[in-house]
């Protein structure tokens, strides 16, 4: 009978025992450098607006009025086109608690649309993972706007998602919209730059471009946007050399309306008018123009408008004192000055004050009735063809000017466009 060496048996289970240690230490090493250098958290995401529904994940059913959405949640605007909402994408600060930091993305969902946060997420140690900070969307249908930070502390990748292709966005301080029907997405970029990934490869797109994604997956552009005629409308600079800033203190003696650039509620630049007066008080923003637009074809207005509060019912007894009033002032084809103007309240009676301005020329608009304390993306009709048929015609543009007036007033104006087709 053959005896085992006693000592060759216990090197075998000296060596085999060392090399599972040394698996296991250096499985425990790289399960560790990993952790350090790969592993990502979720971002905070908050929600803000009206009727927004949210299906969280692993429920049947929508909930309304709900202030944080998880990962994986979808959302449904409905049709009215005051029911809008917007993701702001916070990242977590290293001490744990807020930093005042500004969202690493805004998303604002319109009317008809349906989304689905699929992924958004940031690396877990920061100083030591160089990975970028990723969002993914995925748009069953509907319109988005994607908004990114300016500054960012390292590069955000993000990818909106259709049945037809991809939309990438990575560059700061980008603006862009993608639109996602049955036939086709279109994505539209208004500051910044996007990168459209399709069946028959990419397509880049530059600021004032668009670009589609067909059904069967082919992508086609660039075309030509309509051009903003408004230099730091986003107000992501500041506002000394573009804009002209006027708060005339009242005859009372009350202090002048505040006039701030900062970081609005939406997590995004805005202008805060800010009045507490017991006489009139006003404050303005303006911006020169002096453009020849006889030859344009078409003229439209898009704003971020929020009311906090107000203390005149409506626009005030002549329908001017509106918290929030965009005015296009401008030379008519006989050299005679005109205006155009659209108010926004958020304080209605049926008896006291005007939601019209009275001393206006015929027709007057009627003003624009907002909720409180919620962003509203307004966008006007088409200018031009609307002061040709009221028989004011515009051919030289003037000026824009965003005024507040009233008593006590706060309210804020943020990502403004004016929008032109020659």
């Amino acid at each position: 009978m053959l005896r085992t060496n006693p000592n060759g048996v216990a090197w075998s289970v000296i060596i085999g025992a060392f090399a599972v240690f040394v698996a296991l230490a250096g499985g425990v090493i790289y399960s560790g450098y990993w952790w350090l250098t790969e592993s990502m958290v979720s971002l905070e995401i908050a929600l803000t607006g009206h009727n927004v529904q949210v299906q969280r994940p692993n429920r049947t059913q929508y909930e309304v009025n709900v202030n944080s959405v998880p990962v994986q949640s979808r959302l449904v605007t409905d049709s009215a086109l005051t029911n809008q909402g917007q993701l702001a994408f916070l990242a977590k600060p290293a001490n744990g608690t807020p930093d005042g930091q500004a969202p690493l993305a805004v998303v604002t969902l319109f009317e008809n649309t349906s989304v689905e946060i699929v992924q958004a997420s940031v690396p877990q140690f920061p100083s030591l993972n160089a990975q970028d900070n990723v969002i993914v969307l995925r748009v069953y249908t509907g319109r988005i706007r994607v908004t990114t930070n300016v500054n960012p502390e390292r590069a955000t990748i993000i990818r909106v998602v259709s049945t037809v292709g991809v939309t990438e966005i990575n560059e700061p301080g980008a603006s862009v919209s993608v639109e996602v029907g049955a036939a086709r997405t279109r994505t539209t970029v208004r500051e910044g730059s996007a990168l459209l990934l399709g069946a028959n490869g990419q397509l880049p797109l530059a600021p004032d471009e668009s670009g589609e994604i067909q059904a069967n997956g082919q992508v086609t552009g660039p075309t030509e946007n309509e051009k903003n005629l408004i230099t730091n409308g986003d107000f992501a600079q500041a506002l000394e050399g573009t804009w002209q800033v006027s708060a005339p203190a009242p005859g009372s003696g009350d202090p002048p309306a505040q006039v701030s650039l900062a970081t609005g509620t939406s997590g995004l630049p805005a202008i805060r008018f800010l009045s507490r007066s017991f006489d009139y008080n006003e404050a303005r923003v303006r911006q020169d123009l002096n453009l020849n637009v006889s030859d344009f074809t078409s003229l439209r207005i898009l704003v971020d408008v929020l009311i906090h509060s107000q203390d005149l019912y409506n626009c005030g007894d002549k329908g001017t004192e509106c918290p929030i009033m965009l005015r296009l002032v401008y030379l008519d084809e006989n050299g005679n000055q005109q205006q155009w103007i659209q108010g926004f309240y958020g304080l209605y009676s049926p008896s006291v004050g005007k939601t019209y301005c009275a001393d206006c020329a015929l027709p007057r608009p009627e003003h624009e009735f907002l909720r409180l304390n919620e962003w509203t993306n307004w966008q006007s009709s088409e200018l031009l063809q609307e002061l040709r048929l009221v028989n004011r015609p515009m051919a030289i543009l003037l000026y824009i000017e965003v005024t507040a007036s009233g008593h006590s007033f706060d309210s804020e104006v943020s990502q403004i466009q004016l929008l032109a087709t020659e």
